[in-house]
């Protein structure tokens, strides 16, 4: 699935994760409001199974779980967001196990291009994005800064205290063209988060409840990448070179003092070749890569209650991938990769995915299936992780990698030229999952282990996209999920809807002028753990519906104003036990934009 600039415009989403939640068989948890963890699952699996890049830069957080913190990613300066489903281990390595989700950011225009937008509403929420761009024949360079800021809401079930959220970032993008057969790329990217949460209170029987706190996260993220890329032999040959590094440093504070903290920072170094050759009726691609990645992790602590919590750990990894594909008489496509992983810290590992596609009448049929396997690494956190006396956990350094082995089915038939569907079937066999809340020796203390049998996960996701009116279009989708843990059939995965489902339509009502843009989101029933009890017990969340109502309208060709209602019904609803979510809430807003 892809989604453009013009999606995200035309939706009026100041997140990356509000577009993402339209997407079949994605599933986000949000621990409260804007800048409050946020979580996004594909097709049942865990949070961390997911890889995100970011203009080629792996973005996951090696010092808070390995996973990605959608929370903080803002749609600010966006072109293409890009999702794919299933295990893509085979050429993006252990954080792909169950997918990835790949964002590109705005390249420069010529001559000079200006945008900018502002916008206001509940809960003293202020927004801006501002861009400017510039491209000639071989320079292009686009720089966006971010600003967003909200009084927030309490997110806990107990007081009133409001919990705020601040949100600054700068990205650059540099591109460098000299020739037809030479390119050079240099991404920057900065975010300067400051975040009010809130803490545990831990009763005699080691229950817990979430309470308000003086308590604040400060994040620093930081993302850059330099890479060049040169055809030869008229184009039968590519070869790219990248680095990239990934610098995150989190602070907790608490009645501003400075308790606890981790640093991540991961440099990747990559090399890829590849050979295109064809006939009259196939079409040949070889890849061969080689990736040289260096993590290292610090964590530092005040509380000695349960151990030491302050270590230094690293790791390094070395990958070969290959990549082979076939177009043969321009209806069936073929592939197979496969990766092998050197670990210092794991035994190493060897993952592999095919594909067929076959389209008998120019693509207005397309039958795909795939299989694959994935790999994900248990994570500094899971091994070394430490947590205050309040959140009472404990790494376990022993862990095992999770092992998965899976494989789809899938049909897309353009019915009309105005009407087309999908469905796609799916399972997938998980070995060795990491259970992050096993029970200690030490009461009202969690480790993480390794769960004994395999975790299953199978499910349908089905998809429509129909143009009834010239000027009305609507995307729908509907995805069915069944997630188990090893044990019983009523072992279903934590946070993860069986069913949902999703509804867009978009109306231009006045022609290139007025657009008025509709989304119904429906989240069906989930489990979660509620340790509001001791011992603590798996609970059932209610589904829930929410919709939203936005429209805009053009002044002139450089202004638009806009205003949307989110949750417009005023649902009331929990994704994660004891976090409240946010009601009604309205926003206004301008747009400029200006070319030369």
């Amino acid at each position: 699935d892809i989604i453009d600039a013009q999606d995200i415009a035309q939706q009026h989403v100041d997140f990356v994760s509000d577009a993402l939640l339209n997407t079949p068989a994605l599933g986000l948890s949000h621990n409260g409001g804007p800048g409050k963890l946020t979580q996004l699952r594909i097709r049942g699996a865990e949070a961390n199974h997911t890889l995100v890049m970011i203009d080629g830069i792996e973005a996951n957080d090696i010092a808070r779980g390995s996973e990605f913190d959608f929370a903080h990613l803002t749609s600010c300066g966006i072109e293409r967001i890009e999702i794919l489903r299933g295990p893509q281990s085979s050429l993006w390595g252990s954080d792909a196990l169950s997918g990835v989700v790949s964002v590109e950011s705005k390249r420069g225009l010529g001559p000079v291009s200006i945008d900018s937008s502002a916008s206001g509403g509940s809960y003293g929420t202020r927004q801006n994005c501002t861009g400017i761009r510039a491209a000639n024949q071989q320079h292009a360079v686009s720089v966006y800064g971010s600003y967003y800021d909200t009084d927030g809401t309490n997110i806990s079930d107990q007081g009133a205290e409001r919990d705020g959220y601040n949100n600054q970032s700068l990205s650059v993008r540099y591109d460098f063209e000299p020739s037809d057969i030479f390119s050079m790329k240099l991404i920057a990217k900065h975010y300067d988060i400051s975040n009010d949460t809130d803490d545990f209170a831990t009763n005699p029987d080691y229950s817990q409840y979430l309470v308000d706190a003086d308590r604040k996260n400060e994040v620093i993220q930081n993302y850059a990448r330099m890479s060049a890329s040169l055809d030869s032999f008229s184009g039968r040959l590519n070869q790219q070179l990248g680095f990239a590094i990934t610098d995150t440093n989190n602070k907790v504070y608490e009645n501003g003092t400075h308790i606890e903290g981790t640093l991540g920072e991961k440099m990747k170094m990559d090399y890829q070749a590849s050979v295109f050759f064809a006939t009259d009726s196939t079409e040949h691609a070889l890849t061969v890569a080689h990736e040289r990645e260096y993590d290292d992790f610090k964590q530092r602590g005040t509380d000695f209650t349960y151990g030491d919590p302050n270590h230094d750990q690293e790791v390094q990894t070395n990958s070969y991938i290959a990549e082979y594909r076939l177009g043969l008489h321009k209806n069936l496509y073929l592939s197979a990769s496969l990766r092998r992983d050197n670990n210092d810290d794991f035994d190493d590992s060897n993952t592999h995915r095919v594909t067929a596609l076959y389209t008998p009448n120019e693509f207005k049929t397309r039958l795909h299936v795939a299989q694959g396997t994935g790999v994900k690494n248990p994570t500094f956190t899971e091994r070394f992780g430490f947590f205050s006396a309040n959140d009472q956990f404990i790494g376990n350094p022993d862990l095992e990698p999770e092992t998965s082995q899976s494989w789809e089915f899938g049909v897309n038939h353009e019915v009309t030229p105005k009407l087309n569907v999908s469905a796609i079937y799916f399972r997938e066999k998980l070995k060795n999952e990491i259970n992050g809340f096993a029970s200690t020796a030490q009461s009202g203390v969690y480790t993480a282990v390794n769960l004994d049998g395999d975790s299953h996960r199978k499910g349908l996701e089905l998809a429509l996209t129909a143009n009834p009116l010239e000027r009305l279009q609507i995307v729908a989708n509907f995805t069915h999920v069944d997630s188990k843990q090893p044990g019983t059939d009523a072992n279903r995965e934590l946070r993860v809807p069986i069913n949902t489902a999703n509804v867009i339509a978009d109306l231009e009502l006045i022609a290139h002028k007025s657009y008025l843009n509709l989304k119904v989101n429906y989240v069906g029933e989930q489990i979660d753990t509620d340790f509001g009890v001791s011992p603590s017990v798996r609970r059932e969340l209610d589904d829930y519906t929410l919709v939203s109502l936005a429209a805009s309208y053009k002044i002139n060709q450089h202004i638009s104003i806009e205003g949307r209602i989110e949750n417009l019904l005023d649902a009331s609803y929990e994704d994660v036990i004891g976090y409240q979510t946010q009601g009604r809430q309205g926003f206004v807003g301008i747009n400029f934009n200006q070319q030369r």
